[in-house]
């Protein structure tokens, strides 16, 4: 089920119509947002700790927002944005 264009960046979100949890994301190459993701996915590939720290956070953020996605993105944010900023001054 498309979910749209929903922050004016050229991504576009689909929902598995039924089933909270499962996402899918047709990024632009080179965006911003797909530039983000990909320092994020290395950042947390060359850290365990990281790795380990963003894995706790999400069984929580699944627990308390099993049938609200929005709100589980929402809750995850300030993580990723903090290793997106960190991985800049490295």
């Amino acid at each position: 089920m498309p979910r749209g264009n929903r922050y004016d960046d050229g991504v576009w979100a689909f929902a598995k119509q039924g089933s909270p949890g499962q996402r899918v994301y047709r990024c632009p190459p080179f965006s911003d947002t797909h530039l983000r993701r990909l320092i994020f996915r290395d950042q947390l590939r060359r850290s365990r700790e990281m790795a380990g720290a963003y894995a706790t956070l999400k069984r929580r953020l699944a627990a308390a927002f099993a049938f609200d996605g929005d709100g589980y993105t929402e809750a995850k944010t300030q993580f990723i944005d903090e290793v997106v900023k960190r991985a800049g001054r490295e």
